[in-house]
């Protein structure tokens, strides 16, 4: 939400590294009033079109990811990365996508939407941006892992699990879609790759 994990990213590499950083809500409006839902039902009501401002955070940190050498665009839907990132300009594959703590809405109760946007996040990534050999990451507390049917949705389209490791804490900031910083509990960074194509067999 405020690019802090991109950054964090950024620090770890090379000034003028390619680095991509995206956000699915649209560009920072001041316009638009920031609100945090207190509950359950505020959250499953919530809609926000821009980024909030987070009090500066948003502003500090994409200044720093320019002096880094980062491209930061908006309005990219994971599951449509050829209409919504080959349409800003972005050309050739990536060697790594990563998407923090993917999720379908605010709601904590079981959404089996959550399942489906992970399935058509990793059919949108095979399909013509990931390089041959390229890994997917994703970060997640590791009670989604099961809950979401993670691995059922990689399989089907054609990616393994080849790393599960948790997370520093003190990696990045998390934060909802409204803004809200919060400190996830158990986070792991998983990996996918493309699995092998099974051999054909003559009968």
């Amino acid at each position: 939400m405020d690019f802090s994990f991109s950054l964090a990213v950024a620090r770890l590499r090379p000034i003028g590294t390619p680095l991509i950083a995206s956000s699915y809500l649209a560009e920072h409006d001041p316009s638009e009033v920031e609100v945090h839902p207190a509950d359950d039902g505020e959250r499953a009501a919530y809609r926000r079109v821009s980024l909030p401002g987070m009090n500066g955070a948003l502003e500090k940190n994409i200044s720093e990811l320019n002096e880094w050498g980062a491209q930061v665009l908006h309005s990219v839907d994971a599951t449509d990365l050829e209409g919504t990132l080959r349409t800003q300009g972005v050309e050739g594959g990536f060697h790594i996508i990563i998407f923090p703590f993917p999720r379908f809405s605010l709601s904590r109760a079981p959404n089996p939407c959550n399942s489906r946007l992970l399935r058509d996040f990793f059919k949108s990534a095979q399909d013509g941006m990931l390089l041959e050999g390229g890994l997917i990451q994703l970060i997640m507390l590791s009670s989604q892992y099961e809950d979401w049917d993670v691995n059922g949705m990689a399989n089907d389209v054609g990616f393994r699990l080849t790393s599960r490791v948790q997370m520093p804490p003190s990696f990045y900031q998390p934060r909802e879609m409204s803004g809200k910083a919060w400190t996830p509990s158990g986070a792991e960074l998983l990996t996918f790759e493309a699995a092998p194509l099974a051999p054909i067999v003559e009968i």
